[in-house]
């Protein structure tokens, strides 16, 4: 019988809680009730399913793959697509009317169906990854004597190089990050550049995670020790409200706590609340700068801002932008992951579109190569181009998830088959991160694991961005999180020879 712990109290109450939400929407809304039985019924199968997969695995090492991709799935697959797929009418007027534009309507029927197609996703890569655990189980040996985390020595080290990195990268390109640096400006960059600014946005939300693993790993930490690490963690998070990432920031709020909590360091049921409370916080703080009249003054100045220039634009902020607004319109967008899907069952149920047999996860691949071997500078039947390439969604950025990979390639009815072979190939990527992480002094490596196993929780866009565009990416930060692990290791020996001659 399952010991009902707190794990399971706790993905109960998730469920309930999810359910009853999809509940009370489904009686608000106008949608045939047909449709709305079905979405309901699937939606109450993919959260159980994804629920339980994270009960099971939790408790072994939260920070792993069988973890991560549930969680993924709940989030853009379930409660957030609540507003799409049953109560439009409650979307902001400017949303609904771009998204008029943009991708052909889906009804819940269709919801139901990308439902389902999520669904089969989620066994898939359950299925992968188990098969690669059991084929080289990770659980019971060294490579699981750290759970994942680095040592307390690399921690601190990396999360040097991190604030450095962070902190040049946001003075050279924070403000200008999405107003006036362009595709053109970033692909001239010369090579090292390239690698700098790319691999940063990866290991943004990581920073406060390293000062969370540096503060667990000291037996008694000291205060002057617990102030630098909190003030460090606060430096990183406060800088992305000059990139403007919100989901990046909250992201980077929940995870120390997430992690602390998983290890016993605090108490879960006092710090949900100010969790919750600071997650809100960052994601307002964020909000205020994206409103105000900071993206004009720079645009305008071309970057260059005094002082003043700067408090006086985020000063500036039009009436009809509020916190609340941009609040409602990322809950039915941002993270709404069925809604393009379910455009593509309805383009694929009226034949407008065929399955394409794997043409766009191959296409991912061939748009992450170096551009010296790709086919050519875009490859646009990619999972983040194809919608509009095969003529379904008009040109522009929407929300792209592996979901949409999977049912461009295969069709909602066989889902399973591209998740299993995904969960294969992630499954043995993080295998290999894993072991090498966990072989003395090359724990810098588990740095770079982690911004491995956060891409589906802050993109998840397509298998190829998760695995050989991240590598590419990340390329440059491993050579720098990996000496500053060899060296804090080779530090923390000379160390402890010294303490054990003078207690000799």
């Amino acid at each position: 019988m399952m010991r009902f712990d707190a794990r399971l109290r706790f993905c109960v109450a998730v469920i309930l809680l999810i359910l009853t939400a999809w509940g009370a929407a489904a009686a608000l809304s106008n949608r045939p009730v047909g449709d709305v039985a079905l979405l309901l019924a699937a939606q109450a199968a993919l959260t159980i399913a994804a629920c339980l997969l994270v009960w099971r695995h939790a408790g072994d090492d939260p920070i792993d793959l069988r973890v991560v991709m549930p969680l993924h799935i709940l989030l853009y697959s379930g409660l957030s697509n609540v507003v799409p797929a049953l109560l439009p009418r409650l979307r902001p007027a400017e949303l609904a009317n771009l998204i008029a534009l943009r991708m052909p309507e889906a009804g819940a029927g269709d919801y139901a169906t990308a439902t389902l197609a999520a669904l089969g996703l989620l066994m898939g890569w359950a299925a992968g990854l188990e098969v690669v655990s059991h084929l080289a189980p990770a659980s019971g040996s060294s490579c699981r004597r750290a759970a994942g985390l680095p040592s307390g020595g690399t921690a601190r080290a990396a999360l040097v190089v991190l604030l450095v990195l962070v902190c040049a990268c946001t003075l050279r390109y924070g403000l200008e990050f999405g107003v006036t640096l362009t595709d053109e400006n970033v692909v001239s960059m010369p090579f090292a550049e390239q690698l700098l600014f790319h691999g940063l946005f990866w290991f943004l939300p990581v920073g406060p995670l390293l000062a969370a693993v540096a503060w667990m790993r000291r037996t008694r930490p000291g205060r002057f020790e617990t102030a630098g690490l909190m003030g460090i963690a606060l430096v990183l998070v406060a800088v992305l409200a000059v990139w403007r990432m919100r989901s990046t920031a909250m992201l980077a709020v929940v995870l120390p706590v997430v992690v602390l909590a998983a290890k016993g360091r605090i108490d879960a049921r006092r710090w949900a609340v100010p969790a919750v409370l600071l997650v809100g916080g960052a994601y307002a703080a964020i909000t205020v700068v994206r409103i105000s009249g900071l993206e004009q003054a720079v645009s305008e100045r071309q970057g260059r801002l005094s002082i003043s220039e700067l408090l006086d634009a985020l000063a500036r902020r039009s009436p009809e932008q509020t916190v609340s607004g941009r609040a409602l319109f990322d809950a039915s967008y941002r993270t709404a992951g069925l809604e393009p899907v379910a455009a593509l069952v309805a383009a694929q149920s009226n034949g407008r579109l065929k399955p394409q047999e794997g043409r766009v996860a191959r296409a991912g691949f061939q748009q992450a190569l170096p551009a010296a071997l790709r086919p050519g500078l875009d490859v646009p039947e990619r999972v983040k181009t194809a919608p509009s390439h095969f003529g379904i969604f008009t040109e522009g950025d929407w929300v792209t998830t592996f979901e949409a990979e999977a049912v461009l390639d295969a069709g909602p009815a066989f889902t399973f088959l591209p998740g299993f072979l995904a969960g294969l190939l992630l499954g043995v990527v993080d295998l290999v991160l894993l072991r090498l992480g966990n072989s003395h002094g090359f724990d810098g490596v588990l740095v770079v694991r982690t911004a491995f196993l956060l891409y589906p929780i802050a993109v998840g866009a397509s298998v190829a961005d998760m695995t050989l565009l991240f590598f590419k990416g990340t390329a440059g930060y491993a050579v720098l999180f990996v000496p500053a692990g060899l060296i804090a290791a080779r530090l923390e020996a000379v160390w402890r020879a010294r303490s054990a001659g003078a207690c000799i």
